[in-house]
């Protein structure tokens, strides 16, 4: 006679196996995004890359606007698919990446609002994110009232 916990064992190992045989496992979509690095010089660009991972369908990220940033897209997203076949398990993921160049236009610390995608019909949310930028020698504005042979008095133009 079989007891009760022996029953309980007996559909689990008979679902733990149909489970193990089915080819394909459906991963959830994932999202996340990372930047090139987190100090830069004025006019000098930085990467923000977002991944959506496995995912059936989604919406292309939309980077908010931002006060003395330029935000332009690199171009087309990347996309990459990896399928395996171990042993008779066969596995795949694809990955699509938005490439974004992100440049300060002035000195300071600015902030990347959270991004927000929709993938496979759930909002995927990543973190806001803080660029420093800083003046070089090659960046600092000039005075544009200091004469040159232009527009020194006394010569005339040629």
């Amino acid at each position: 006679m079989m007891t009760k916990h022996a029953q309980l064992r007996r559909p689990l190992a008979i679902l733990a196996a149909a489970l193990c045989l089915t080819s394909d496992f459906a991963a959830a979509a994932e999202v996340d995004a990372d930047l090139s690095r987190r100090e830069t010089y004025v006019g000098l660009p930085v990467t923000l890359q977002i991944r959506i991972n496995n995912a059936s369908d989604h919406s292309p990220p939309e980077i908010p606007e931002v006060d003395g940033l330029s935000i332009r897209s690199s171009g087309v997203p990347a996309k990459s698919s990896r399928i395996s076949i171990v042993n008779g398990r066969r596995s795949q993921s694809s990955s699509l990446t938005y490439s974004f160049s992100i440049t300060p236009e002035r000195e300071g610390t600015f902030t990347i609002p959270t991004i927000v995608v929709q993938a496979d019909g759930r909002q995927h949310r990543n973190p806001m994110a803080r660029i420093n930028s800083k003046l070089t020698t090659k960046t600092k504005i000039k005075p544009t009232n200091r004469p040159t042979s232009r527009n020194r008095p006394g010569k005339q133009p040629m």
